[in-house]
């Protein structure tokens, strides 16, 4: 920790194209994440697939994505988070491109439950480091320039797994959106660990054991009504996320390309 006197007031270059960096890996977080909803009917068709075993597929994503938060959010606490974002960004992008060399539910189900590993891990420790990065005054639009990456990512995942995936095939559009992941992944590791808690001196975080950890947050009860808000809304619009590609190409006869960018 440093002085009150000497806490940094303002934000460097170096926090700010480390910024940058985190937004590009944000929005790619979401474009390989969302690149398969946009792929389900050629890969259903390929596969051989119902739709209960589509549906296993996201359940596979879905399950490591809220499982791991807890214990990941305990070892970004413990470790060096820069590490950890160039470990995650690696994961998520193999394992989307992964999923290209698969030949049944159950092998791309397991990458797509590797790409929920990597991204959760990254989703947890991301904001910790922007919190290092900006002074508190800057901290929301730093916050929101990250989570602005989301929306973005999601849509163009969508729209280029389409336009790859008509050209040349869903197994390329795989591999394609998974390129530049491990790029960001590389230049990442470039950049040193920003100091714990530099733009707030005063304070300090406590970092109990895992057990102690989930009891507090059990006997949280705003935590626990925030959880299960957020369950509710996931398991609304998740629905229509997952699925409108394929709607739009099977009940309204779209091709592929127009299914995604309608």
């Amino acid at each position: 920790m440093v002085s009150p006197a000497k806490a940094p007031t303002r934000s460097t270059p170096h926090a700010r194209t480390f910024m940058v960096l985190l937004f590009a890996i944000n929005l790619f977080n979401y474009v390989d994440r969302l690149v398969i909803t946009g792929l389900l009917e050629p890969i259903r068709r390929d596969l051989l697939l119902t739709d209960t075993q589509l549906g296993q597929i996201a359940l596979a994503f879905l399950a490591t994505y809220s499982i791991f938060p807890l214990l990941v959010g305990w070892i970004a606490d413990r470790t060096a988070r820069v590490r950890l974002i160039v470990a995650a960004t690696g994961i998520f992008s193999v394992a989307t491109g992964l999923a290209a060399l698969t030949r049944g539910v159950a092998s791309l189900a397991v990458t797509r439950a590797v790409v929920g590993i990597g991204e959760t891990t990254y989703m947890t420790t991301g904001p910790s480091l922007i919190a290092d990065l900006y002074p508190a005054n800057r901290r929301g639009a730093a916050m929101s320039f990250f989570y602005a990456a989301c929306p973005i990512g999601a849509a163009v995942g969508v729209v280029l797994g389409g336009v790859i995936a008509a050209g040349y095939g869903w197994r390329i559009a795989c591999l394609a959106v998974s390129a530049p992941g491990i790029v960001l992944a590389f230049i990442v590791s470039r950049f040193s660990e920003p100091e714990r808690g530099s733009f707030d001196p005063l304070e300090s975080a406590a970092r109990p054991p895992l057990s102690r950890a989930l009891r507090q947050l059990a006997a949280n009860r705003p935590f626990i009504l925030l959880v299960i808000a957020f369950i509710a809304q996931i398991f609304s619009y998740n629905a229509v996320e997952f699925w409108l590609p394929t709607l739009l190409q099977r009940d309204k006869a779209l091709p592929l390309v127009s299914a995604n960018t309608d």
